[in-house]
């Protein structure tokens, strides 16, 4: 199920495009072209006004010159992981040669387009770049928000859950445990509500996708840990 209220708060629903490029009548080229096609645009001449309005919690990604004045692509993406960043990034260049390509590709760029870029090719690319980081957001987002519920959870009841997701029956936990039935069907009842499913089978199927919960070898479940 579903909470509206575990959405991380201050995430705006406009994806972005940020363009580093010191050409003038390129960038502002750039900038129409990306615009017109729906995007919010943020272009730069240079990295250090780009690194002092980034924003890395913003669904977008950004689109580099390989090399601007006094920096390049791979050091200005170096600067955004920096901050707290993870955009998806595309290289653009008006010489694509084989050793750039290749060291941007190792560096993380999703692509490496040569100037001048075809305008469907850039437009198909963004989208792509923006689509992935929207996923990788949503993963993380979801991820946080099973997190939080983890948390929510006593000792007692996190062990109940670890055992429960393993196919174990009321009567086998209590057994494992040291404690009654009855008591593990409250505590099963409390941490389903706490996790926000419906069923065993949602919750195995929860913790195993976002791989959040592992247990922890170091607090091994005792007889004498009572509810």
């Amino acid at each position: 199920m579903k909470d509206t209220n575990d959405k991380p708060a201050g995430q705006s629903s406009s994806p972005i495009v940020y363009i580093v490029e010191d050409d003038g009548d390129y960038r502002n080229a750039l900038e129409m072209v990306i615009t017109a096609a729906g995007y919010d645009v943020a272009a730069f001449a240079d990295s250090h006004s780009f690194l002092d309005a980034y924003d890395p919690h913003r669904v977008g990604c950004c689109l580099l010159d390989l090399q601007t004045p006094g920096t390049d692509a791979i050091q200005i993406y170096h600067s955004i992981v920096r901050l707290g960043g993870s955009h998806p990034f595309i290289v653009i260049s008006a010489h694509g040669t084989i050793p750039a390509v290749s060291q941007a590709m190792r560096s993380g760029a999703v692509d490496f387009l040569v100037k001048p870029v075809k305008h469907s090719l850039l437009l198909e690319r963004i989208a792509e770049a923006i689509a992935s980081d929207a996923k990788v957001r949503a993963q993380q987002a979801e991820q946080q928000a099973v997190a939080h519920r983890l948390s929510t959870l006593t000792n007692r009841e996190r062990q109940v859950l670890e055992l429960v997701v393993q196919g174990l029956a009321s009567k086998q936990v209590a057994k494992k445990l040291d404690i009654g039935a009855n008591t593990v069907d409250v505590h099963r009842s409390n941490l389903m509500k706490k996790m926000r499913v419906d069923s065993i089978v949602q919750l195995a199927s929860l913790l195993s996708t976002q791989a959040v919960f592992s247990s922890n070898r170091s607090g091994q479940i005792s007889p004498s840990d009572k509810a």
